[in-house]
């Protein structure tokens, strides 16, 4: 008796399962940027409020007998929604059976890939979502000199590993810089594949989902992925039709975790920018805010003073008018603390 090819077989969920399971991961390109939250997965609910902590300040010296400064620890929260992710495709009879290559193959390999770049381009929308950007566009060229004067905006925090992703021109430009140096003389551990080369210590890899003269300079752990429920495969067969449908989806959210640790590079043209100055009239010196013009300050901290209760930031020495942060500045200005006696 003759072995027949079976449609069951081909289409063998558990099969498809397995095989995008293991592809799956391969085409992922941004994820180990990412750090992975899994706190949703197998629970009821959609949505999920993460915390992040501000930090309090350094240590401070205190005179004998002196109270030490009281800090009060913040944080903030963020929302996030989970969002489905999906594809479809439908498979003839015809294509399935007639024998030519791997068409168990060419189904896995389709879902891997269409769910990997829909995750690396909503990761690679959460880092465009960056705080620290570098508008060059004086310039006009991506060079050695604009990634080095972008790393100034990390401060003193600059991250001990970063990556840097360009478009292959801006890849054959930077190449020709005698500040390059080539992966094979690196010599360094790479945690993300395709690395081409380094500059300032930034390891650079090409990237399809930037525009020309555009950049991300990325540290790990910059975004975050709550996962809700990674790669499901379903089968639905249509025998009048002689077609099966193969329907993939996934459930997970993206959003920038730390805006410490990515710096965008652009030749749009330089912000005006304006300082926000903090008069603490005696207490903890808080530092000074350079935002860009028409945007909005962040508060900061509370400052500490001994034998004295913050009691808010004011617009004018006076202290009569408090200052409002959700304003948006369009010139230096200055905001003033107040002080109530213990």
């Amino acid at each position: 008796m003759a072995n027949f090819t079976k449609l069951e077989n081909l289409f063998n969920p558990e099969v498809l399962q397995r095989g995008i399971d293991q592809e799956y991961p391969k085409y992922l390109k941004y994820i180990p940027l990412a750090q992975v939250d899994t706190t949703l997965v197998g629970k009821a609910g959609d949505t999920i409020t993460m915390p992040a902590f501000r930090y309090t300040g350094d240590a401070v010296a205190v005179g004998e007998g002196e109270l030490i400064p009281l800090d009060k620890l913040a944080h903030s929260t963020r929302e996030v929604t989970i969002g489905k992710f999906g594809k479809a495709i439908q498979y003839t009879d015809e294509a399935m059976l007639s024998g030519y290559g791997d068409p168990v193959g060419q189904v896995i390999k389709e879902h891997s890939i269409a769910h990997a770049n829909k995750l690396d381009n909503e990761i690679v929308a959460a880092l465009k979502d960056a705080v620290l950007i570098n508008k060059y566009g004086a310039s006009g060229t991506l060079s050695s000199d604009v990634i080095a004067d972008s790393l100034a905006l990390f401060g003193e925090d600059e991250p001990a590993v970063l990556y840097g992703f360009v478009t292959a021109a801006d890849l054959a430009v930077l190449r020709k810089n005698e500040d390059w140096i080539k992966a094979t003389d690196i010599g360094a551990q790479i945690l993300i594949a395709g690395v081409r080369g380094q500059i300032w210590g930034v390891n650079l890899i090409v990237s399809n989902k930037l525009a020309a003269g555009e950049m991300l300079i990325v540290a790990p752990d910059a975004v975050r992925v709550v996962m809700k429920r990674d790669v499901l495969v379903e089968t639905e067969r249509f025998a009048r039709k002689g077609v099966t449908e193969v329907v993939s989806t996934t459930l997970y959210a993206v959003y920038l975790y730390d805006d410490s640790k990515v710096v965008r590079l652009s030749k749009e043209a330089a912000d005006t920018m304006v300082t926000l100055s903090f008069n603490v009239n005696g207490g903890r010196p808080v530092d000074s805010q350079v935002i860009v013009s028409g945007s909005a300050p962040v508060e900061p901290m509370a400052p500490a003073k001994a034998g004295f209760v913050f009691d808010g930031w004011y617009g004018e020495a006076a202290l009569t008018t408090e200052f409002d942060f959700e304003t948006v500045l369009s010139a230096n200005a200055t905001a003033y603390a107040k002080w109530v006696a213990e």
